[in-house]
């Protein structure tokens, strides 16, 4: 790619920033997906927030601003690792030069700073070639559903709230999933599941459902009222958050997922919550398989390395 000499970058300010967050908003306003928290005056907040204490930076091209780059400054963003974060309403640019320049230097700012890793959200659909080729790579997809009822009759699926007394029978799930969670090729970090499963258990936001074949229990699902997964214009107070789930590997792909979609569904439209989301590790092959089949891919997060 040619340097284009007319792109000049610098400081975003409210001023600098104004007519860019408004065609950033009426552009994506058309997204059905986007919860009702999506408006002009939330985006102009959140934006104004980043302005003042992240790293931010507008690119101007004949007097005119053409793009912007926004991002928190994360202490530990990956591996223990300081990085800076740009949410999907954080980037905006006119074509992939605009794109070049501003990365070209938010990386200067970044070394200085001694972050080494950035990690930019996209809202689907989005052509990722280019930040694939600026060394990018995908790291974290977000889904989002929006529930129905469901007649289910005769079922030997069910789903029913976990209690304290129910920690036995659930831990071994726990551990198999924080197992397979922490091997290759996720690499996630390792908890101890006997805490997690306790902390959860305990926590009032928080639902552990089993997932019951008959009588046994066969697998989890961990919900929350409060804290849901995903980019902030995803979820609202009608969302209903899907974090840990899993199901024991000899009873995967018997239906029992789609099943329990439909329960999980069944229970939002009858406790008031109008949407779910979730979100899973683009290397989870399992996951992505499952939630896309259920889910509509609503954003994707990518991560590059700057080194030390």
């Amino acid at each position: 790619m040619k340097p284009n000499d007319t792109l000049m970058v610098v400081k975003a300010t409210h001023e600098n920033m104004k007519d860019l967050v408004s065609k950033y908003y009426y552009k994506q306003n058309q997204n059905s997906y986007l919860a009702k928290n999506f408006t002009l005056e939330a985006l102009n907040t959140d934006i104004g927030y980043l302005i003042d204490k992240g790293l931010s930076y507008v690119s101007i091209e004949n007097e005119v601003p053409v793009g912007y780059i926004l991002g928190y400054k994360v202490k530990e963003l990956f591996f223990n690792n300081p990085g800076v974060y740009t949410p999907d309403f954080a980037v905006y640019f006119e074509n992939n030069q605009v794109l070049y320049r501003l990365l070209e230097v938010y990386y200067e700012k970044m070394k200085k700073l001694n972050f080494t890793h950035h990690a930019m959200t996209f809202l689907t659909p989005f052509h990722d070639d280019f930040i694939i080729q600026l060394g990018y790579g995908l790291r974290v997809i977000d889904g989002v559903r929006f529930p129905k009822k469901y007649i289910i009759n005769d079922s030997e699926i069910s789903i029913k709230a976990a209690e304290i007394s129910d920690f036995n029978n659930l831990l071994p799930i726990f551990k198999e999933h924080n197992l397979y969670m922490s091997s290759s090729p996720i690499f996630l970090d390792a908890e101890d599941p006997s805490e997690e499963l306790n902390e959860v258990l305990k926590d009032e936001h928080k639902i552990v459902f089993k997932i019951l074949y008959k009588l046994e229990i066969i697998g989890f699902s961990i919900v929350d009222k409060k804290y849901a997964p995903g980019g902030k214009y995803f979820k609202d107070s009608e969302t209903l958050g899907v974090k840990g789930t899993h199901i024991k590997r000899k009873y995967q792909n018997k239906q029992i997922g789609r099943r329990y979609i439909e329960l999980l569904d069944n229970y939002c439209v009858d406790n008031g919550y109008n949407r779910l989301a979730v979100d899973f590790e683009s290397m989870n092959l399992l996951a992505v398989t499952f939630w896309r089949k259920h889910y509509h891919l609503s954003a994707k997060t990518y991560v590059k390395y700057l080194g030390k």
